[in-house]
């Protein structure tokens, strides 16, 4: 008969894991934060850092780290959008598409590597 060995995990073994991960979480989330808030597009014309002082991030308990903007028209910058012909909201704003300028997601693509 060969001898075996039998591993089981403890019962709250997940949260054990993230606990020893949350401070890596919160400083890689800090530092996230801070990309963002340097990549985040400044419009210069009507003096704004608005979108800028309405960043946040929080780190759950369950380990997931969320970036975002509290700005109403921060997914439109973010994602880009279109303006209908004639109902440009913007003056110097002509119809059409307007470029999206992401500082959100490449965080992601920035940090992939250090999670």
């Amino acid at each position: 008969m060969a001898d075996s060995v039998e591993f089981r995990m403890l019962p709250d073994w997940e949260s054990r894991v993230i606990d020893s991960l949350l401070p890596r979480l919160r400083e890689l989330g800090f530092k996230m934060l801070e990309g963002a808030i340097e990549d985040c597009p400044v419009d210069r014309g009507s003096g704004g850092r608005h979108m800028r002082n309405q960043m946040n991030m929080s780190v759950s308990n369950k380990g997931v780290i969320t970036l975002g903007n509290d700005a109403p028209y921060a997914l439109f910058v973010e994602m880009g959008h279109y303006i209908p012909e004639g109902t440009t909201p913007i003056k110097t704003a002509p119809s059409g598409f307007v470029q999206p300028q992401p500082f959100l997601r490449p965080q992601l693509y920035r940090y992939w590597g250090a999670i």
